[in-house]
């Protein structure tokens, strides 16, 4: 992993699939030794730690990815909804943590309503006591004005959920590869106070699950 100097503070490329980003202080990153190779199904030694402040920088540049648009484009996407329309700044993606919580934080704008909205979705996850793999739940309805939460609660919870499994898959696959040089996918999504924990495994082998 390539590294600078900046103002006496290391730089480092975090260099993943959807992104190769600057970061300072990039300790928590630890990667496969070269060479090595995951059998199917087995965790890697390092659980990532990542402050909430690297996790949400991270998120905000593979946050095209889940938008799928293209990573030059103009950060903001507009969702239709018969002859409703939600604008929906990309760039302004919030991340916060919290032990089992997760909170992403969107930002829209629409006819209906005045200014741009804050609409956080917290999702409960695992914490380091209480590991829960990749399971995880959020309510039913945003806390949003009514034109947003009435139309859109559904969507912007779907996207707040996509964009942190986009930002575990991203970190996953760049600690390293498995037996058969597939990168490495998340086998746990946690939190902790201003910490997303993510732990990257090798893919199952299902074909082991197969009827004779």
């Amino acid at each position: 992993m390539p590294q600078r100097p900046i103002r006496d503070v290391l730089v480092r490329d975090l260099v993943l699939p959807g992104a190769t980003i600057p970061i300072r202080n990039i300790d928590w990153f630890r990667t496969l030794a070269p060479g090595i190779r995951l059998p199917p199904g087995t965790v890697a030694p390092d659980l990532l730690r990542v402050p909430v402040k690297h996790a949400e920088l991270v998120l905000r540049s593979v946050i095209h990815l889940v938008a799928d648009i293209r990573a030059d484009a103009p950060p903001t996407v507009v969702w239709v909804l018969g002859k409703d329309e939600l604008l929906v700044l990309l760039d302004k993606t919030r991340l916060a943590c919290a032990p089992g919580l997760v909170t992403v934080s969107l930002f829209v704008e629409c006819d209906e309503v005045r200014g741009t909205q804050k609409v956080e979705v917290p999702f409960a996850v695992g914490s380091p006591t209480r590991p829960s793999g990749l399971i995880m739940s959020t309510f039913d309805r945003v806390a949003a004005p009514a034109p947003v939460a009435d139309n859109w609660s559904a969507s912007i919870s779907a996207f707040a959920w996509e964009a942190l499994v986009t930002l575990a898959q991203q970190l996953a696959a760049g600690v390293g590869n498995d037996a058969s040089k597939r990168p490495l996918v998340p086998g746990t999504i946690a939190a902790d106070a201003d910490l997303l924990l993510v732990g990257a495994m090798a893919r199952n082998a299902l074909s082991l699950l197969a009827t004779p």
